[in-house]
């Protein structure tokens, strides 16, 4: 079966993500917060050499193993993930360059830092130029920040706050502020085929997560350091989720196709939806009144294929309407493809991968007052889509494909118009753009990027993914 580029980039990561240990051996257990206290490294960082004396890698977390590489000062690592301690060490994993060579390096527990982070401020100018289909060709990038393998991307409702999920953990940047190291939260997302959910507070000063692990509800306080979690007993729990706009409530979904209602104020289950046999995405409408399911298949080829889309009423539970997509969806596999609501809550649009002679990609359209479902053919390597502030546009991301003829093409983001999806505006760009979302006030685009660059070649050096943030110059 042809699989998307996204799908290839996703299995290599969980295949060649973390170095080897032994067999048989048991890795040590991971480092306790007083471990940590003096240290300033976080799993999903870059960071470079600043020790004077070159930096050890060693293949195993042992002083007795192979040595992989001597690092001198200023060279840039990746910090794969949070760290484990045995015998006053704390042992981070590396990866050191794009080839995916990897390893371990010691920290002694309350020593000398060997390493700095490498933290980017997205520190935005002032712009009250809002974007339209006349001057979208026109963005330049404003800021920049290096993430590996970003996930998704939320702006506060008031666009001062940008919330970036990656593999490891969620960081929060303040956009309008003065610019200042981003917010470091728990991981949500543990592997590339569980999403969890990010959703801001109205206000902007709460961001709720609900774990990849569990479908437990965490809040936590951007204005302190409070962190509220809401435990619930989410049986088999696949890690697709959705978060209401008023934090109120939250949506979990099992391996067996329910869904589950929550109450975060209290963490009672309001209701389970039967209907699916697997479910692959979950959205609410801006109000919170309805909640959007789309089926998912096993990405082997092999087991469920659930291909239905259904729409459901959240106080009741209750399934009102229920359309056969032809194909299931592929959120799993690339969070990219999401359900977007527009702004009014009226209309439901999301990227569908058709088989027929050949994959082609469709954009489907739910319109949740009519409960009529149709789709537009807007090109075949569609990716994501968003809605503009006042729902009158779409941005819409391309994602290199096996079934895609525009292997060679230059990368683009696309203006539609979101009513009759005529092409408004190109924007080139160097770097395949996985996500792209519009800023509240339409005036900023914040974008997610791979080392795929559009020579068709990827990027050799260590800092190649992450997010832009683009504006009118």
């Amino acid at each position: 079966m042809l699989r998307p580029l996204a799908f290839w980039m996703t299995m290599l990561l969980s295949f060649s993500l973390f170095p080897a240990y032994a067999q048989g051996d048991p890795p040590p257990p991971l480092c306790s917060a007083e471990d940590l206290a003096s240290s300033r490294l976080a799993g999903g960082v870059f960071a470079e050499v600043v020790s004077d004396a070159s930096l050890t890698v060693y293949r195993d977390r042992s002083l007795e193993s192979d040595v992989v590489a001597r690092l001198g000062p200023g060279a840039q690592v990746y910090v794969l993930s949070d760290p484990r301690c045995s015998d006053d060490l704390i042992w981070w994993p590396l990866r050191f360059r794009r080839e995916f060579i990897s390893g371990y390096t010691p920290e002694v527990v309350g020593g000398v830092d060997q390493l700095r982070p490498i933290f980017q401020t997205l520190g935005v100018p002032t712009t009250d130029t809002p974007i339209t289909a006349a001057n979208f060709g026109d963005l330049e990038p404003v800021a920049e920040a290096a993430y590996q393998e970003p996930v998704d991307l939320v702006w506060s409702p008031d666009g001062a706050r940008l919330a970036i999920s990656t593999p490891w953990a969620v960081w929060v940047h303040d956009i309008k502020g003065v610019p200042s190291e981003p917010r470091r939260l728990d991981p949500t997302v543990r592997a590339p085929w569980r999403m969890g959910a990010l959703q801001f507070s109205r206000g902007g000063e709460t961001l709720a997560t609900v774990d990849v692990s569990d479908g437990d509800l965490h809040l936590w306080s951007l204005e302190t350091d409070e962190h509220t979690v809401v435990d619930v007993e989410a049986e088999h729990y696949n890690g697709i989720a959705a978060i209401s706009a008023d934090l109120s409530m939250w949506a979990t979904a099992s391996l067996g196709g329910s869904i589950s209602l929550w109450s975060a104020a209290t963490g009672a289950r309001l209701a389970v939806s039967e209907g699916h046999e697997a479910v692959g995405a979950l959205a609410f409408s801006p109000d919170g009144d309805r909640l959007v399911s789309a089926g998912y298949a096993d990405p082997t080829g092999h087991g469920v294929r659930d291909t239905s889309l259904r729409l459901w009423d959240t106080t009741t539970g209750e399934q009102l309407a229920v359309f056969d997509l032809g194909a299931p969806f592929d959120q799993a596999n690339d969070p990219g493809r999401a359900i977007t609501f527009s702004p009014d809550g009226t209309i439901a649009v999301f990227p569908l991968l058709m088989r027929g002679d050949r994959y082609q990609a469709v954009m489907g359209i739910l319109d949740v007052e009519e409960m009529s479902y149709t789709t537009w053919s807007v090109a075949d390597n569609l990716n994501s889509l968003s809605f503009s502030p006042d729902g009158d546009m779409l941005v819409v991301t391309l994602v290199v494909a096996a079934y895609s003829e525009a292997w060679s093409d230059p990368f683009v983001l696309l203006l539609l118009n979101a009513t009759s999806g005529e092409r408004l505006a190109e924007l080139p760009v160097e770097r395949l753009v996985m996500r792209a979302v519009f800023s509240p006030e339409g005036t900023l685009l914040a974008t997610t990027h791979t080392g795929l660059t559009s020579s068709s070649s990827v990027r050799t050096d260590l800092i190649s993914s992450g997010v832009v943030v683009w504006a009118v110059p």
